[in-house]
């Protein structure tokens, strides 16, 4: 049913209306066992996709003998930045065996494979070369350091270690490669007030900073560069080394409900930018994130989420077309 280009979009959420209909089992076959790539959310944050969607899909997949697992990664926040912390977040939410019918398993490093981006070197979590295929569902969300996030930051983010996760917010932090003007645009810009600039020049509290980039693309001066890339793109690259290192079978899930400022990891997600749209399936990351963007920009009559946080959310998929992946698609509408 899936041609390299397309990407299905259904207008229901409820699984039952759609998963005979992609036919999720006939891409599975032959795999035993298959990772649910998912971001469980935080206690506070009603906006994650919820238990019962989940368990529809698990349900369907056992029925045709296959053994599938919730999966998630340990954070750099700290309310799920432990693998005990993670679960008691996880069942807070609702995201037990009992509720979903599987098993829940947290994870962290594993194994490192080489990337042909900057950032050289990438640490997966062992679970992801224990699979025999992923099903990545990701919730489509604002994000203040990405723009959105999708399926590209679900990968990006969520699939690598701690170890990894620090080098992508480290390296999109910013260097002073010009002089400074004293301006203070950047200080005003910043977020998480990571800048000071006073007389005696530019200082940037490293802690404090998250790689959004926002100084950098602010600067009127240009004096200012991410020191390897930016967040935005370093996601991308770990989805590209995912692409090119995993031997399983890969598909994806966008839910565009919920559509909020702030993504799941946040207690307080801030208001519902959009109205709800549908959901879509791929076989591609980059793909299926663009027809997300597409759609929501097309409701909202704007780039939403470049107008909300001042960040471009296509850069997401400019930078895998650096890696020649295309980000053309076919949009197939499901009739029910």
């Amino acid at each position: 049913m899936f041609g390299g280009e397309d990407v299905i979009f259904a207008k229901s959420f409820s699984p039952r209306d759609w998963l005979d209909k992609i036919k999720l089992e006939e891409y599975f076959r032959d795999s035993k066992k298959v990772m649910i790539k998912l971001h469980m959310g935080v206690p506070g944050n009603p906006n994650h996709i919820n238990v019962d969607f989940v368990k529809k899909i698990v349900d369907y997949l056992k029925s045709f003998g296959i053994e599938p697992f919730l999966f998630d990664t340990i954070t750099l926040y700290s309310s799920r930045a432990t693998k005990e912390k993670s679960y008691k977040a996880s069942e807070a939410c609702g995201f037990t065996k009992a509720s979903v019918g599987c098993e829940i398993v947290i994870g962290d490093g594993g194994r490192a494979v080489k990337s042909e981006g900057t950032l050289k070197e990438i640490e997966f979590a062992k679970e992801v070369f224990e699979s025999d295929g992923i099903l990545v569902i990701s919730h489509v969300k604002g994000h203040g350091d990405a723009g959105f996030g999708g399926a590209i930051k679900n990968i990006g983010m969520g699939l690598v270690s701690r170890k990894t996760k620090r080098k992508i917010h480290e390296g999109g932090a910013p260097l002073l490669v010009g002089e400074c003007k004293l301006c203070k645009t950047c200080e005003k810009i910043c977020p998480m007030g990571a800048i000071r600039v006073d007389s005696r020049g530019w200082c940037l509290i490293e802690d404090c900073c998250f790689g959004c980039g926002l100084c950098v693309r602010n600067c009127p001066y240009e004096a200012l560069r991410p020191k390897v890339n930016f967040l935005t793109k370093l996601l991308t690259e770990v989805t590209v080394a995912l692409l090119k290192n995993f031997e399983g079978k890969l598909f994806f899930i966008n839910v565009l409900k919920n559509i909020s400022k702030y993504c799941d990891c946040c207690d307080n997600p801030g208001p519902i930018l959009c109205k709800d749209v549908g959901v879509l399936f791929s076989r591609d990351p980059i793909k299926i994130d663009r027809v997300s963007l597409d759609l929501i920009n097309k409701v909202s009559g704007k780039n939403l989420f470049k107008e909300v946080h001042g960040i471009d959310p296509y850069e997401q998929i400019e930078a895998a077309e650096e890696f020649e992946l295309s980000s053309v698609y076919r949009l197939v509408r499901l009739c029910f």
